[in-house]
């Protein structure tokens, strides 16, 4: 483990975990905390020569996210990002990290929503946001296989449901989809909410389900509308999922996965030792942050190209930088 993973990792435990088990999630109490919450996140330097521009499509808020020096290219090719928040909190803003790092390593522009939120807006209209922003890719002119899907935790579920919705509205589907620790399990029957309870330094097992609830919609937790794990996973894009190894989250993500492979998915996962939920967002800090990010950005340029540039590092490959139990990243076909 790096030393400045070591440090997120206490300052999580110290801080963030403590706030988060006794955070009251209620409307009232939630709704203040959204504008709060961006306010910090846009403090956060961004890579050198990146723009920021923000609009709106519909009933939502949105932003294009894209460096000045990206090759002509990247104007084909986009990412339709979903932050995560557990549906309750978070936006663009406070992602940027992770967006304009993916801008640049994907080399393309990314569309990061502002979908309505849980509790006032619970089930289904964050789901309803997200095909409305694939619509407006659409309609702007980006070829489906030009585009990718990702999410991070609460956004990773979204990623997912999208990608389901798409295909059984008939849409045209993404050319991938990525998830970031992603919550595919809205019942937690998952082995790590229990074995991993300790272990995990940012989330309290306990508190997921309340956000669940409040995002249900009267819904049971299970339900494939809500939880993809549970949900018809035929026809798929091709999958990328990255995980922490000490979140309690950790079952979302493999038995996604799994379940995903045996209905013929191209799907494959890679687990960060000792790395906390979306580890990403601290890039820029901690080395493996930047790393994953890079990881995704190169999966997203395969999954454009028809085939894999030279200039793309082989996946199996341990990187000299990082000795920290690194998994090398499997394709699948």
């Amino acid at each position: 483990m790096s030393s400045q993973m070591m440090l997120v990792n206490q300052v999580l435990r110290t801080v963030v975990k403590p706030t988060l088990q006794v955070v009251i999630l209620e409307k009232g109490m939630i709704a203040p905390m959204r504008p709060l919450l961006s306010a910090v996140g846009s403090l956060v330097p961004l890579p050198a020569n990146t723009v920021i521009k923000t609009f709106g499509i519909g009933s939502f808020g949105a932003e294009w996210v894209y460096s000045r020096k990206s090759p002509d290219i990247a104007k084909e090719r986009v990412l339709l990002y979903l932050h995560g928040g557990g549906y309750v909190v978070g936006s663009p803003a406070t992602h940027r990290n992770i967006t304009s790092r993916l801008a640049r390593y994907g080399r393309c522009r990314v569309l990061a929503i502002n979908y309505r939120k849980s509790p006032e807006y619970p089930f289904p209209y964050a789901l309803e946001d997200a095909v409305a922003a694939y619509r407006f890719l659409l309609g702007e002119g980006y070829a489906p296989e030009r585009i990718t899907i990702a999410g991070d935790s609460a956004g990773g579920n979204l990623t997912f449901l999208t990608a389901i919705a798409l295909r059984d509205r008939g849409l045209p589907a993404p050319a991938g989809i990525i998830g970031i620790s992603p919550w595919t399990d809205l019942s937690s029957s998952g082995d790590s909410y229990r074995s991993l309870r300790s272990a995990d330094p940012m989330i309290p097992a306990r508190r997921v389900r309340h956000a669940a609830l409040l995002h249900a919609n009267g819904l049971p937790l299970d339900s494939p509308k809500l939880s993809p794990l549970f949900a018809d996973l035929h026809d798929l894009p091709r999958t990328l999922v990255h995980v922490g190894g000490n979140e309690v989250l950790l079952s979302d993500a493999l038995r996604f996965v799994d379940r995903a492979r045996n209905y013929g998915v191209n799907a494959d996962v890679r687990i960060w030792p000792n790395a906390p939920h979306v580890f990403q967002i601290f890039a820029g800090i901690v080395p493996q942050s930047k790393q994953s990010l890079r990881e995704i950005g190169h999966f997203m340029r395969r999954c454009w190209e028809d085939s894999v540039s030279a200039e793309v590092p082989s996946f199996n490959a341990r990187p000299a930088a990082l000795d920290d139990g690194y998994y090398g990243l499997q394709f699948a076909g």
